[in-house]
C-alpha cells in the first residue's frame, strides 16, 4: 500500500450512498494556468512545518487535460484554498479554461448526515 501525508490528492469521490448536504455558499475561484509556487508564496509565508510539495513549476491545463493535484496546491500558492469548518466541503462543480487561468466553480457544502 502506498501512503501520501497531504491535505487534498485532487479530485477525491465518497463511498456511493445517499449523502445530505446544507449548501453554505457558492463560490467562482480563478486561478493562473501556469507558473512557479515560488512566485506565488516564499518558505517564510508558510506555516511552520507546511511545504507545498511537488516541483515548483506547475501546468494546471495543457490543451487536453486538467491536473487536479497541480489545482490544489496552486490554490493554497496563491491563498485561495477556501476556508472550511472541519464538517465542510468544497464541492467543484466546473472547471473552465479563461486565458491564462482556470476557473473553478463550486459550492461550500455542511455534511448533514
Amino acid at each position: 500500500m502506498v501512503s501520501v501525508k497531504g491535505v487534498a490528492p485532487g479530485l477525491m469521490l465518497l463511498p456511493a450512498r445517499e449523502y445530505e448536504w446544507e449548501l453554505i455558499n457558492r463560490v467562482e475561484i480563478r486561478i493562473p494556468v501556469e507558473g512557479l509556487i515560488s512566485e506565488h508564496i516564499k518558505p517564510e509565508e508558510s506555516a511552520k512545518g507546511i511545504k507545498i510539495g511537488g516541483e515548483d513549476a506547475f501546468l494546471l491545463y495543457d490543451e487536453e487535460y486538467f491536473y487536479f493535484w497541480d489545482i490544489v496546491r496552486v490554490l493554497f500558492a496563491t491563498q485561495k484554498y477556501p476556508q472550511l469548518a472541519d464538517d465542510q466541503c468544497f464541492n467543484v462543480l466546473a472547471l473552465r479554461k479563461d486565458g491564462q487561468e482556470v476557473v473553478l466553480f463550486g459550492e461550500i457544502v455542511k455534511i448533514v448526515t
